[in-house]
């Protein structure tokens, strides 16, 4: 695991050891156990490296091949690396090293492009060809790592973070399409950023840089890699589920795991418990009627394995150093969380197993349930839309599954989504908004308000598959899993230094889950089908396989979590600050904050969202970010 940056035409050579210092210093984080930089007359790249299969010198990047023509620096793991260079070796072809390094270079030099087609891992990639000055990047299949780039027709600039790029084009500017999706989802979907400037390599592709050409492919897309639906084989989800476990316990550095009570997590340590690898495990206690620590610690004990309970240390005043490391908005307090977690880990380990990913490729969240039962029973959806309005409050927040209570207002907006029930991307996307068109028009400035796009999703990437489940999977996949769930795992993990591995993200096992039935997938009265049914036959104590499934999620229903949070928000969005803040309207904002305790679930977490917003706005203005 590491961090690289480079340029490809750059236009100021006497800039080149600033640059590289620049880049250095930015990317220290990901990589404090050796650094390394190589410059010509047309590409200049900086490397820092986390040693974790491999601490031996000689595989430090950039990485040469033996004749010297190609340099490779790459972020990430090769999980499969051993098999690989084995089917090097049976070419003929020598290795020097016993890295995932040496054969992911090697690789790229016998197989060409379709060795991406061999490898198993997380990784970003840049590799240089020096004769032909060829640059090469690519980025692995689902988006575990992050690989940004930004070009303005001559000099192309691309690193595993976004402050590098922004040091080097000096100037940046808000990208509003893409703040639609932030006001909209609390992130930014696609290949966008929140700068105008800078785009995501997208997950499963491949640029090629050469002269002023520039070619983008996609090498894999999982409507392409399943062909046909199947059903359920219990013997060979056990076979794809341990090896991608097993692959990623390679590590010659102390190996930690996060877990909570839930299936993913723990289904994780059980089907591993066999090898003895896991050294601690470490779950996050959020001090409310919905702390999963007994269960946690329960569960750690059954399988011999060092336990620690993660108490809240990171108060909101680190909320922008997080968001600053994060460096695109997410506006949700699960970010604290997550930071204090790998604050604690990375303490004892340098790599961290983690249930990442299992919600999105298993249906495993609250909507894909109701949305389901409304795919199947469309007759019924404008009935149930129309009776929950009648139905008391009282009731309604005694069954679903959060810990604070919804208002009328949002029992009337989720009555609207039921009474149109469609089989489209923008009516899945309409299940995850936070704010309305409404909403927006109240607390923002009509200034800022209108150069928002009219915030319609984009369906111009309307998906091909016309199942409804498979649409909704697919959806997760792209957006909420690549920009929220493992943007947020890469970023914060790697802040602290720590390795974030996420088995349920190996390729084979999402494009396995893909391809069964929809019933061997979710069903009237059970989600997580798969993985419940794998758990089953391999012992798994009860106590995993069929616990409800609990949301993620620090609740402001615990007293000492409400009255940092109020006093945090009183603080911070003052009347001066929001008079003066070209985004907010500051009589709206200071009346959602004195609401105090009357706030609601949904109206808490837009506060949330418009704090997590200014103060990420703060923290990159020094980069010049115009508006």
């Amino acid at each position: 695991m590491c961090g690289l940056a480079g340029i490809y035409n750059y236009s100021n050579e006497q800039e080149i050891k600033e640059t590289i210092e620049s880049f250095d210093s930015l990317l220290k984080h990901r990589g404090p156990d050796g650094k390394g930089s190589y410059f010509d007359d047309k590409y200049l790249v900086a490397h820092r490296r986390l040693a974790i299969v491999n601490s031996d010198s000689n595989s430090d990047q950039p990485f040469y091949s033996k004749c010297r023509r190609y340099n490779l620096s790459f972020n990430g793991e090769i999980y499969n690396y051993l098999e690989l260079a084995q089917e090097l070796k049976d070419e003929g072809i020598v290795l020097s090293t016993t890295s995932d390094t040496e054969v992911l270079l090697e690789s790229y030099l016998f197989w060409g492009t379709s060795f991406l087609d061999k490898v198993n891992g997380m990784f970003a990639i840049a590799i240089w060809d020096s004769v032909d000055k060829k640059l090469f990047i690519a980025r692995d299949r689902l988006g575990i790592k992050p690989l940004y780039y930004a070009h303005d027709g001559k000099s192309f600039v691309f690193s595993s973070e976004i402050r590098p790029i922004l040091k080097v084009i000096k100037k940046c500017s808000l990208n509003y399409e893409s703040l639609s999706d932030y006001f909209r989802f609390r992130y930014i979907q696609g290949d966008a950023t929140a700068f105008k400037e800078v785009k995501c390599l997208s997950p499963g592709s491949y640029m090629i840089a050469s002269g002023t050409e520039f070619t983008h492919k996609k090498y894999w897309s999982l409507q392409e890699a399943v062909k046909s639906p199947q059903s359920l084989n219990l013997e060979k989800l056990e076979e794809i589920y341990k090896s991608s476990i097993h692959l990623r316990m390679r590590s010659h550095s102390k190996i930690g795991s996060y877990l909570s009570s839930g299936i993913d997590s723990s289904s994780l340590l059980f089907a591993n418990s066999e090898t003895q690898r896991i050294h601690s495990t470490y779950t996050f206690d959020t001090e409310d009627s919905k702390s999963e620590v007994k269960e946690a610690k329960r569960i750690s004990t059954q399988l011999n394995i060092r336990h620690t309970e993660v108490k809240k240390k990171s108060n909101y005043r680190n909320l922008s150093t997080v968001l600053k490391n994060l460096e695109e908005p997410i506006g949700d307090n699960i970010i604290l969380a997550s930071n204090d977690l790998a604050h604690m880990a990375s303490k004892d380990v340098k790599v961290i197993l983690s249930g990442e990913g299992a919600d999105e490729i298993l249906n495993g969240y609250a909507h894909h349930y109701v949305l389901y039962i409304l795919s199947k029973f469309k007759f019924l959806t404008k009935i149930i839309g129309h009776a929950i309005n009648f139905l008391p409050l009282k009731f309604i927040n005694y069954i679903h599954p959060y810990p604070r209570e919804f208002d009328r207002r949002t029992i009337q907006s989720i009555s609207s989504k039921l009474t149109r029930f469609e089989n489209s991307k923008e009516y899945i996307q309409s299940f995850t908004e936070l704010f309305s068109n409404e909403d927006l028009s109240t607390f923002l400035k009509s200034s800022f308000y209108n150069k928002l796009s009219n915030r319609k999703a984009s369906t111009d990437n309307e998906f091909r598959e016309s199942n409804f489940i498979n649409k909704l999977t697919l959806h997760d996949l792209e957006n909420w899993n690549v920009k929220y769930t493992l943007l947020r795992s890469d970023k914060i993990n790697m802040s602290h230094s720590l390795e974030a591995r996420v088995p349920f993200m190996d390729h084979r096992l999402v494009e396995y889950i893909y391809s069964l039935k929809i019933e061997d997938r979710i069903g009237l009265r059970e989600q997580k089908i798969p993985l419940k049914r794998l758990m089953k036959r391999l012992g798994a104590p009860k106590a995993i396989w069929n616990k409800k499934k609990a949301p993620f999620l620090v609740s402001l229903s615990n007293e000492r979590e409400y009255i940092e949070f109020q006093t945090f928000c009183e603080e911070e969005l003052t009347s001066t600050m929001l008079k003066d803040s070209p985004f907010w309207n500051c009589e709206e904002v200071l009346e959602l904050i004195n609401k105090k305790r009357s706030r609601s679930f949904v109206e808490d977490k837009q506060l949330f969202s418009i704090l997590a917003f200014q103060s990420w706005f703060n923290e990159f203005e020094e980069f010049g970010l115009s508006i």
